[in-house]
């Protein structure tokens, strides 16, 4: 006699999401032409989540979702998985705004590749991109056979089970509903920058004792009837258990005095001005904002010259240095295999105001400059090049994640420096944003960087030299930033 349980996830979109489909770019579509969610990239979420994570134990990975093991005379073998993962549900919010009607009407981004090596954009390697916005929600399930005496409400004991007793299904579960309170466990693509990130609406179960041929016929023909337990109430309490340390969160909170430009088309300019116009993306609600990954982007390569200042360079050659630091990188802002502790948000512009140029007849324009030949540095006859610019206060956001020991915070502090160190230089205004930054545009003006750590907030001042208080809290971070140098190799 067994049991099978069946738990439903009912998620909703914090971020905008995206499915990838076949071509690049677009969404995955079923025969309906609707966005939708395929079994196995839900499944892979959540197995690499558990990988990548210290939160299961790879035996415990092995035996419910399977995958390729050795076997005692060391031949290949493919266990299966034990846990059957549904499609994915979409429903997207009651009359959501698009930007540009495109592939079944959904919303249209526009991105600029980047190098990673460098941090920034590649010439002439713009693209399309289409996502679901922010409050689509997604249903999908989980079942598995378990053990008839498993409980769907974990007590104490249960969350404190040692390493070497075999994780229960529930247990499981309410793990990866944690990581996805967290932040940690996201959904589609585009995660680096933002995407796919997921709160936790509703968690139900349904349960099929095995006992009996009637019970199983009942199984097959009507799975999707009968009483379902909700719970959402015992997940949260899992959660609020096990959830540990809070994210330690990073805000400059200031304005673009200068105006601040990032060369997207702008289609509603365009087509005012009678020309093409480029200037700063705009979110569902019009509202402007720089994109998380052109700050993250900003961000790494700025890393990654500290990075080498801070690493000795005796004894290593060049390729060595770039391995190592292209190593430490990842801590911060992952990869694709390594989930990174740094999460960037949008840089949403408020109290806007669009720069425009009065000329002699009375009329506004957006300012015009003359293309630029970069091969012989004059002008390029006939060609000009319209900007919508815009000034604005905005507040620039990093969350860097903390495990739920003593030692995960340790070590999470141990890169809190340098983030300090990149965000002060941004608020001075040294560390411009966006494009055209040659001519001014781009400076960000904040007269502090705050820290919110342990129900603490820190402030550390970006408008001159640190007094002695906030010198002495910036040496204890320094100080923590070279033991985790120390810690993860030479420094």
């Amino acid at each position: 006699m067994s049991t099978r349980r069946r738990f439903t996830f009912t998620l909703r979109a914090k971020t905008p999401i995206h499915f990838g489909g076949n071509l690049q770019g677009a969404l995955l579509l079923d025969g309906d032409d609707k966005p939708f969610v395929s079994g196995n990239s839900i499944g892979g979420a959540l197995r690499s989540w558990l990988n990548a994570s210290s939160e299961v134990i790879s035996a415990d990975i092995m035996y419910y979702l399977g995958g390729p093991k050795k076997s005692i005379d060391e031949k290949e073998e493919f266990e299966e998985s034990r846990v059957y993962i549904s499609d994915g549900h979409l429903k997207l919010p009651d009359n959501p705004l698009v930007i540009d009607q495109g592939n079944a009407g959904l919303l249209a981004m526009e991105g600029t590749a980047v190098d990673p090596k460098t941090g920034s954009a590649l010439n002439n390697h713009k693209y399309t991109r289409y996502d679901l916005p922010q409050g689509t929600e997604l249903v999908f399930t989980v079942e598995c056979d378990t053990n008839p005496e498993e409980t769907t409400s974990p007590k104490e004991a249960d969350i404190t089970d040692a390493a070497h007793v075999r994780l229960s299904f529930t247990k499981l579960i309410y793990t990866w509903a944690t990581a996805i309170h967290r932040g940690e466990l996201r959904f589609g693509g585009q995660k680096s920058n933002g995407h796919g990130r997921f709160s936790l609406e509703h968690l139900t179960c349904r349960e099929f004792l095995f006992d009996s041929s009637e019970a199983l016929e009942q199984f097959i023909f009507n799975r999707h009837k009968g009483e379902e337990k909700d719970c959402t109430e015992d997940a949260r309490k899992y959660v609020e258990y096990i959830l540990g340390h809070p994210t330690i969160e990073l805000s400059l909170k200031g304005h673009f005095p200068y105006g601040v430009y990032q060369s997207y088309t702008d289609r509603e300019q365009s087509k005012e001005h009678g020309t093409q116009v480029t200037g700063l993306l705009r979110s569902v609600d019009e509202t402007y904002y720089l994109p998380g990954s052109s700050i993250k982007g900003i961000l790494r390569h700025e890393m990654r010259r500290l990075l080498f200042r801070m690493l000795p360079d005796q004894e290593r050659s060049i390729a060595e240095r770039e391995i190592r630091v292209d190593t430490l990188l990842q801590e911060w802002f992952g990869s694709q295999d390594k989930i990174g502790s740094v999460m960037v948000s949008n840089v949403v512009i408020d109290e806007v105001s669009e720069m425009n140029i009065e000329r002699i007849n009375n009329q506004n324009t957006k300012p015009t400059y003359n293309r630029i030949d970069r091969i012989t540095g004059g002008v390029i006859d006939g060609a000009l090049k319209t900007q919508n610019e815009v000034r604005g206060s905005a507040e620039i956001r990093l969350e860097l994640r903390v495990g739920k020991d003593v030692e995960d915070v340790k070590y999470a502090e141990g890169k809190l420096f340098p983030l300090i160190y990149l965000l002060r230089n941004i608020g001075s205004g040294l560390l411009p944003l966006g494009g055209r930054t040659v001519i001014g545009l781009g400076q960000f003006e904040a007269k502090e960087t705050e820290v919110y750590l342990d129900g603490d907030i820190l402030r550390f001042s970006n408008t001159g030299p640190l007094d002695e208080k906030g010198q002495a809290e910036l040496k204890v971070y320094y100080d923590l930033f070279v033991a985790f140098l120390n810690k993860e190799g030479e420094a």
